[in-house]
């Protein structure tokens, strides 16, 4: 008597492979199930009976999307995380770059100051249109 071995895959509610094959009906599956055995044998009785055994196989649900959006988006955070915090600990170095590179503390709203008009802002010369140079 055959027994159908059927192998059925699951990934999360999906159903993502199956496998059949057919082989003999082993020994112990022999005795619990004889009269089933005496009808296959017997050319006279219908229907033929089929023992199937089910395998179920849980196949990881894995969403290869939505690990790379996590891990990239994880990264991201960290990068930024990590330059705030290099920029915070270089921040009075910059300073003191700019400062020696400009010469004195210079706001671009107000223009460099001087010492006649420290903190006034530039002159305002409205364009009179045509040439820059006169």
């Amino acid at each position: 008597m055959p027994l159908l071995e059927v192998q059925l895959r699951r990934a999360g509610d999906e159903l993502t492979g199956v496998k059949a094959r057919v082989v003999p009906l082993p020994d112990d599956m022999l005795i619990r199930h004889a009269t089933l055995y005496e009808d296959y044998k017997n050319t006279t009785h219908w229907p033929k009976h089929v023992m199937v055994h089910y395998h179920w196989i849980d196949e990881g649900d894995i969403d290869f999307n939505k690990g790379l959006y996590v891990l990239m988006t994880t990264g991201l955070v960290l990068f930024m995380l990590l330059s705030f915090n290099t920029l915070a600990g270089v921040q009075s170095k910059v300073a003191q770059f700019l400062k020696d590179v400009v010469g004195t503390e210079y706001d671009p709203l107000m223009g460099p100051q001087t010492e006649a008009g420290a903190g006034t802002p530039a002159p305002y010369v409205p364009f009179k249109g045509g040439s820059h140079v006169e």
